[in-house]
């Protein structure tokens, strides 16, 4: 299996443009939570072979926020290696930094044209793609 991501966003539009762009640039291995809680539940129902490389989730969500789902996934020794990205209309400083605390990997504003949707998708599947190539190699040398 290759590399997979999970987007956690309950704007069903926002939902409809990243499903679109990931099937135009060909990567299908990917699903949509609702918000924090239900990414948690989803995740809890995986083998840890079935686990996503990224986890990308919206930093605005009801009940569960983006800050909330990377504190505890970082927090779970489960999923402490999923890399975690969070995006949102607006970052200002205080929050980028409390989400750095947090261990999130990167953080995007969610894209206003097709050429920045793009430009963040391809980063995300090269995120995805080479946390999945490092997790292969580190299984690799423990087999061997």
């Amino acid at each position: 299996m290759g590399p997979s991501i999970l987007f956690v966003d309950d704007d069903k539009d926002d939902e409809e443009i990243v499903r679109e762009g990931l099937e135009l640039l060909q990567f299908l291995q990917f699903g949509f939570c609702p918000d924090g809680k239900a990414a948690l539940k989803h995740l809890s129902t995986l083998s840890n072979n079935e686990l996503p490389d990224l986890v990308v989730s919206d930093f605005q969500l009801p009940n569960f926020e983006g800050l909330d789902l990377a504190r505890a996934l970082k927090a779970d020794s489960r999923y402490r290696g999923i890399q975690v990205v969070i995006f949102s209309g607006s970052l200002p400083p205080a929050i980028r930094l409390k989400l750095h605390e947090a261990g999130v990997t990167e953080m995007f504003e969610k894209p206003t044209g097709k050429e920045e949707l793009k430009y963040i998708l391809t980063r995300l599947l090269k995120l995805a793609t080479e946390h999945h190539i490092k997790l292969e190699d580190l299984k690799e040398k423990l087999i061997l």
